[in-house]
């Protein structure tokens, strides 16, 4: 009898013991296609690629959660990464071999085939190699050496128990994957498609962090970060100057030149509980006001499921443009020192002339929300004390996230809705490259490259930085500010520690803040919120990668040892 595939043709775990090989081999079908037949077929085979572009991108990358680790958000939960209330039994996501063995079929079928042209072979095979590479960074990104399997596996393979490669070599086949793939890509391709500019983008994330976790080579990935940057800048991709389409419209997302890659949800096959609008969009009512909240009553009641919010931490990195033209933080304006000296509203001390961004980002006292103006001061509609059913469904900072939500109707968990996620950008490659250069004692030229980011998005004046320690603070927040809720700033807290030699990590165990508004909007305290344990952060240096769960070990011993401190 053939085998048939279904969208995910072969999942196999490599971690259990050859007894148990039947139950590593759980095949599912392709309905009505027969697997030879599917490789003989080029519509066929690239519906293949296409499954496993969803279920890496959309798997891995569509997530808008690891903000949660860092102090740019208050959660609305008890984050156990967070207060280090985790062990060697926490999986962090080791099992993604069933994703990889898609990416080596396309790999072995796909070149095997004698059907497929060759034209599109060769797309398809350099798809597979990125699609590989995106899975293996995610891996190397948390536990550091991993298996590496470059082939479909024989059912027949006498022992599946392999070792851990070691963290150098994770990040090599990694680079040399995105390398291999950048060669053989188009340089435009259907929008969610990965294109030469997307495997060059993604060497120069994956070449920073390997600087980092990897110093023996720190010179040489470095090269690749700048050489790799340099080449997406040379293939037509452009800044845009509407940061808050870019994130909040579909449409508008699909037409930018900036974003290189995107996940994609459309309508037909995507609810709001699906996606990440339903945990960034807050829940509270007319019905739900406690006795006196209700400044103003609400049009339409909000109706996600929250899950994280901005923080103050957050809210004080983006810079104010003065009266005199100059960025400077918000306590060091003038509309700060006239209001300490002549009183006035809070609006115009705090947000005034904020950098662009803050204003796509962050929902804070007196704007609108969908339909509905906002008002996070006592006694106002959306402040933290003013949902009857307790602290649940509105922020304890008294922020709210607007970037990443479609405002166009109301979040309700059952009805459809298109959405996207950024995966990688210009914007970030122009950071990455900074980064590098910095790295490197260019720190003028990656004054250059950040200004790209800083102006376009940001409206702020050019930066001038005179040394290069002021560089580097500048990037750092430069950074935090430009990639809010794009699963970055975790990862570049450990990697800037790496690069320092530090095993502190203050930003992962500062206490969250938020802000109290008076009544009448002209008095303000800041205060620690201490609900879900948002002030009682953890980090130590195990965390710098996380454990390789004891069950895989217990069941393959090969793994061991596990990662330092777990």
């Amino acid at each position: 009898m053939k085998q048939k595939i279904r969208l995910l043709l072969l999942a196999v775990s490599l971690t259990g013991m050859n007894a148990c090989k039947s139950d590593l081999l759980d095949k599912k079908y392709l309905d009505g296609f027969s697997e030879e037949s599917v490789w003989k077929d080029k519509n066929l085979a690239n519906g293949f690629v296409l499954s496993t572009y969803n279920s890496v991108l959309g798997g891995l990358y569509y997530n808008q959660k690891l903000d949660d680790y860092t102090d740019n958000n208050c959660n609305n939960y008890s984050n156990n990464v967070t207060l280090e209330n985790i062990d060697n039994t926490y999986d962090a996501g080791w099992d993604q071999y069933g994703l990889i063995r898609r990416c080596n079929l396309i790999l072995e079928k796909v070149g095997a085939s004698t059907a497929i042209p060759e034209a599109d072979k060769k797309t398809m095979i350099a798809e597979g190699k990125f699609l590989r590479a995106m899975v293996y960074y995610y891996l190397a990104q948390r536990f550091g050496g991993v298996m590496i399997v470059d082939k479909v596996l024989d059912p027949n393979e006498p022992d599946f128990r392999f070792p851990r490669n070691a963290i150098q070599e994770v990040y090599d086949f990694v680079l040399k994957d995105l390398d291999e793939a950048a060669a053989e890509l188009p340089t435009t391709a259907e929008t969610g498609k990965a294109t030469k500019g997307a495997a060059l983008a993604m060497i120069t994330r994956v070449g920073l962090q390997a600087a980092a976790y990897v110093p023996a080579k720190k010179a040489d990935y470095l090269t690749k970060v700048t050489t790799a940057a340099q080449g997406v800048f040379a293939l037509g991709y452009a800044m845009d100057a509407d940061y808050f389409g870019m994130f909040n419209d579909y449409g508008k997302a699909q037409a930018s030149k900036e974003l290189i890659l995107a996940y994609f949800r459309k309508a037909i096959n995507n609810t709001f509980s699906g996606c990440a609008m339903q945990y960034l969009c807050p829940n509270h009512g007319n019905e739900k006001l406690n006795p006196g909240y209700n400044h103003p009553a609400f049009v339409e009641s909000f109706e996600g499921w929250p899950e994280r919010f901005p923080s103050q931490n957050l809210v004080d990195a983006y810079e104010v443009i003065d009266a005199d033209g100059t960025a400077k933080k918000w306590n060091a304006t003038t509309y700060y020192t006239s209001y300490q000296a002549n009183g006035g509203y809070v609006s115009q001390a705090l947000y005034k002339n904020r950098d662009k961004r803050f204003y796509a980002t962050v929902v804070y006292d007196s704007v609108k929300l969908f339909n509905n103006m906002v008002e996070t001061r006592a006694m106002g509609n959306m402040n933290r004390l003013s949902n009857s059913g307790g602290e649940w469904g509105v922020s304890e900072s008294n922020y709210y996230y607007r970037k990443g939500l479609y405002e166009a109707k109301k979040v309700w968990y059952s009805d459809p809705t298109d959405h996207h996620q950024a995966i990688i950008r210009l914007g970030e490659v122009y950071l990455n490259y900074a980064e590098a250069l910095l790295l490197t004692n260019h720190y003028a030229d990656a004054v250059q490259a950040m200004n790209q980011t800083r102006q376009t998005h940001g409206g702020l004046p050019q930066l001038v930085a005179t040394t290069a320690a002021a560089a580097w603070t500048a990037y750092t927040n430069e950074r935090r500010v430009d990639m809010v809720l794009e699963e970055d700033r975790y990862w570049s807290l450990l990697r800037w520690a790496k690069f320092n030699g530090e095993q502190t990590i203050p930003e992962l165990t500062e206490p969250i803040r938020g802000i109290d508004i008076s009544a009448d909007g002209k008095a303000f305290v800041f205060n620690t919120v201490t609900i879900n344990n948002n002030s009682n952060r953890q980090f130590t240096k195990r965390r710098f990668l996380f454990p390789v769960p004891i069950s895989q070990i217990q069941a393959n011993p090969n793994l061991a040892p596990n990662n330092e401190g777990w």
